[in-house]
């Protein structure tokens, strides 16, 4: 359970990571980040139309954000597993 939680833990600092860094468009700025999240659902057909391109380069930004997080959580569990059998084997071989 343990370990859920830190890829958790990971995936959202790589979420808000990538939806504070999000693309600016000329003209446009950063768009909604519940339309980036969505990849566009709530926006209506003639603003979907003209901004899909934009919708999904932020979504793809945030997504590879995410994955980053993704990445550091599961090597961080690496790690502490690794660390945890080491003190272990240790443990026992003095007793």
């Amino acid at each position: 359970m343990k370990s859920f939680f830190i890829l958790l833990l990971g995936i959202t600092i790589g979420t808000v990571a990538g939806l504070f860094t999000r693309p600016s468009f000329f003209m446009v700025g950063q768009l909604d980040w519940m339309n980036v999240l969505t990849k566009g659902y709530f926006v209506g057909a003639i603003e979907g139309f003209f901004t899909q391109g934009m919708i999904d380069e932020s979504f793809f930004h945030v997504l590879k954000f995410q994955g980053a997080g993704l990445g550091v959580g599961m090597l961080l569990l690496m790690m502490m597993t690794f660390m945890g059998g080491k003190s272990k084997s240790k443990s026992a071989k003095k007793k």
